[in-house]
């Protein structure tokens, strides 16, 4: 087993192929790496995915950005994925163009995430900007009719939250697969827009009320983020094993063959180690790099009787303070890992 892998986790692989994109969307963590416009070379992606399947098993990539679709190889890299024997999942912000519909072969891609933040053109172009609703919209729709198995993500934030019923019934008249909704952090171009972020009380509120609705004939998922110390027991039961960076379960590799174990890190330059010549260099230790702080716990969890659920709480919150307490009750809070989600119960469909 290489080093750099670990088991019991589901291998997920995250490459970067170009940080360009047409949008500068408020709670985008790519934050200033979007002026850089840098794409892989089809060579690097060869060596990096050829690394991750010998070495980690790993059999699942995200290609990300930016805006994927915009890579000039983006086709080439679609069939070289699949020579090396990878799922694919493709996230978009939904711009996608008539040269992408007509000259790449989609059908080689397994899941096309759109980006919707909100069920209404007033919250999603408000993160997004003008004129990309509606053609997220018809992007979406052809998806679904190419037969692509189609997928939502949307970013709560304080602007689109009371606008998720909308949005799950803007799902269902879709006939999308699956909805994933994602906690905003302060990070990249968010750090600007904090005040979008959710107070953890809030957040714990929006999850018990989404437990609440009736189910939609298609998935959703959602990150906990957050747990009082009394119910952290539920994390057992939905097979937490603690922080991903500490696990190595979300690999993000960019362009400059940076390696990230956590999208968190990234606009503080905190990161694992360098991709180079098939093996990953570990970030020297001339100072205080990801490794060193994935070993980090924080002073509360000295004393509390559920850590080893927990397994320390979120680096992020732990490290950069990115939990905004602000009353006494929300400090009784333990903040987990933002990006592990779980899924609400599926609807039974024979009661349709």
């Amino acid at each position: 087993m290489n080093k750099h892998c670990k088991t019991n986790f589901e291998p997920f692989l995250s490459i970067y192929i170009t940080e360009e994109c047409q949008l500068k969307c408020k709670h985008c963590y790519m934050g200033h790496r979007l002026n850089l416009k840098r794409k892989m070379s089809i060579e690097q992606i060869t060596e990096i995915l050829r690394f991750f399947r010998i070495t980690c098993n790993q059999r699942r990539v995200h290609l990300l950005g930016g805006e994927p679709s915009l890579h000039p190889n983006f086709n080439e890299i679609l069939y070289l994925c699949k020579d090396e024997g990878y799922k694919i999942v493709v996230p978009t912000n939904g711009l996608l163009s008539k040269d992408i519909w007509n000259n790449i072969d989609l059908k080689l891609i397994d899941v096309l995430a759109f980006s919707l933040d909100g069920g209404t053109k007033i919250t999603h172009e408000y993160i997004r900007g003008g004129n990309t609703f509606d053609r997220t919209l018809h992007n979406i729709n052809k998806s679904v009719k190419f037969g692509i198995p189609t997928r939502i993500t949307s970013v709560i934030n304080r602007h689109n939250i009371n606008t998720v019923g909308e949005l799950l019934r803007l799902c269902e008249l879709l006939h999308i697969n699956m909805l994933s909704l994602h906690y905003f952090t302060s990070t990249g171009n968010g750090k600007k827009c904090n005040k979008l972020q959710l107070l953890p009380l809030e957040w714990i509120k929006f999850c018990k009320w989404l437990k609440e609705q009736n189910y939609m004939p298609f998935e959703i998922y959602y990150p906990p983020a957050f747990v009082v110390c009394s119910d952290a027991k539920m994390l057992y039961q939905y097979g937490y094993k603690g922080c991903t960076a500490k696990n190595m379960e979300r690999t993000l590799i960019f362009s400059d063959n940076k390696v990230y174990t956590c999208p968190v890190f990234l606009d503080r330059e905190y990161y694992y180690g360098t991709f180079d010549k098939n093996q990953i260099i570990t970030n020297p230790c001339n100072k205080e790099e990801q490794s060193n702080m994935e070993v980090r716990l924080s002073h509360n969890c000295l004393d509390c009787n559920n850590s080893n659920i927990c397994r320390g709480c979120c680096l992020g919150n732990n490290i950069f303070n990115m939990n905004i307490a602000e009353e006494e009750e929300e400090k009784k809070i333990v903040p987990i890992c933002p990006k592990w989600i779980i899924p609400l119960q599926k609807r039974n469909l024979e009661k349709l």
